[in-house]
């Protein structure tokens, strides 16, 4: 299970607002004290416990909703033995431990995406400098990272190159795939930038100062049909987990368009990189 961040919300916000949730669920249960054990004691602690859970769960729905719109998030709560326990009427010696057990399996759920958030902050706050995403065709059309000034490219003094692990699959595909020069030029894109960059894809620095980096989060990863849309994805993630601006550097026209219109800023760069043959030829 992974969170998304609603636009405007801050992974600080959300883990606060996952921690709170935490510690109402952990209070649930010692919060209804049992009054006897009597029959009819251990009937009233069910429902009193049975209201407490489910008043839980309708306030975790509307803080969930405040910081993302991930419909998996939002279903988290109301899993089947919810509807269950939302049928206990009357004395049931089974209930106060079949809803404590369900309390602690919720517990463990958010716990986890709490902590799944946590550490896909810490990646995405891993280098500093302007976070600017290369698509395919820059690496493969232009010069190599570490021969471009990315600061005339991109306008910004310090620069974080990132290249999404996407980028990596389609280089991988080309090796096998493309025509002579693109095969042997994705080759050596991947060996240069197996040079660079660090263990699980971390930030490594360039002659220039900028740091590049193959962006790998830690975790579960959602990989549509449409390459795009996961750079995309890529970019948003970023941008909302850093809480940083990002440039998308692409020289595909059609990829210009659709960053820019979901609030994705670009930059194209200049002809002079251009590998020289293919300037030549051109």
């Amino acid at each position: 299970m992974r969170l998304y961040l609603k636009d405007g919300v801050t992974p600080e916000q959300a883990i606060m607002t996952l921690t709170d949730r935490i510690g109402e669920a952990k209070n649930v249960g010692p919060s209804v004290a049992p009054q006897s054990f009597t029959r009819a004691g251990v009937a009233d602690r069910m429902t009193r416990l049975r209201d407490a859970y489910l008043a839980w769960t309708e306030g975790t729905k509307v803080q969930l909703t405040n910081v993302t719109r991930d419909s998996d998030v939002l279903r988290l709560p109301f899993t089947t033995a919810y509807y269950e326990i939302r049928q206990f009427d009357g004395f049931n010696p089974r209930g106060i431990a079949f809803i404590e057990s369900e309390i602690a399996r919720q517990i463990r759920s958010l716990e986890a995406v709490r902590d799944d958030l946590s550490r896909r902050r810490e990646r995405a706050l891993s280098a500093e400098g302007h976070i600017t995403i290369l698509d395919t065709n820059v690496l493969l059309h232009y010069e190599p990272p570490d021969s471009v000034n990315w600061s005339e490219v991109v306008g910004h003094a310090t620069i974080r190159l990132v290249v999404p692990l996407r980028v990596i699959e389609e280089l991988d595909t080309m090796k096998y795939t493309a025509r002579d020069k693109l095969r042997d030029r994705a080759r050596s894109v991947l060996t240069r930038l197996r040079q660079v960059v660090g263990r699980d894809g971390a930030p490594g620095t360039l002659p220039s100062g900028a740091t590049i980096e193959v962006f790998i989060e830690p975790g579960p990863r959602d990989r549509p049909n449409d390459a795009d849309a996961e750079l995309l994805q890529t970019a948003h993630e970023l941008r909302r987990l850093s809480g940083r601006e990002v440039t998308l550097v692409t020289a595909d026209s059609a990829m210009q368009m659709r960053a820019e219109t979901e609030g994705i800023t670009t930059a194209v760069i200049d002809d002079k990189y251009r590998r020289e043959k293919e300037a030549a030829a051109e």
